[in-house]
């Protein structure tokens, strides 16, 4: 369990606190409540566990400075999309704010700098599937 249940003096410390005034009989009956609250939590991470999909392995690298004076490009890569439809043949660059699964994203932040998705954006997904080729982030 990734969250530990709070014991009894934890939650009449919390009681207190917050001027609640419940008794060690409320104290008792709530023990088994937040053991079982903090237990469907884990159900949940159960069933995403096993429903997370894999980031496809899609190339990428970051741009050498003398080709990025500005930094503008987070990094770059060449996803294919479809072999036809009306973007066919067409290059997209997609901001480092929208998520290509398998390549990192920055968001124009150190705090999520190298999350790498795990699935495509709705809009990368359509192109890619219109034929676009993703052509950076």
């Amino acid at each position: 369990m990734p969250v530990q249940p709070p014991d009894p003096s934890a939650l009449t410390r919390v009681s207190e606190r917050y001027g609640l005034g419940l008794s060690d009989a409320d104290i008792a009956s709530f023990g088994p409540l937040v053991h079982g609250l903090l237990t469907s939590w884990d159900a949940v991470e159960e069933l995403y566990a096993a429903s997370t999909p894999t980031a496809p392995e899609r190339s990428w690298t970051r741009p050498e400075p003398d080709a990025n004076p500005y930094n503008a490009w987070y990094v770059t890569t060449d996803v294919a999309g479809a072999a036809d439809g009306p973007m066919a043949g067409m290059r997209v660059a997609v901001k480092d704010n929208t998520a290509v699964a398998g390549v990192p994203m920055m968001n124009g932040s150190a705090t999520v700098e190298g999350f790498v998705p795990l699935r495509d954006a709705t809009i990368v997904s359509r192109m890619l599937a219109a034929g676009a080729t993703i052509a950076g982030k």
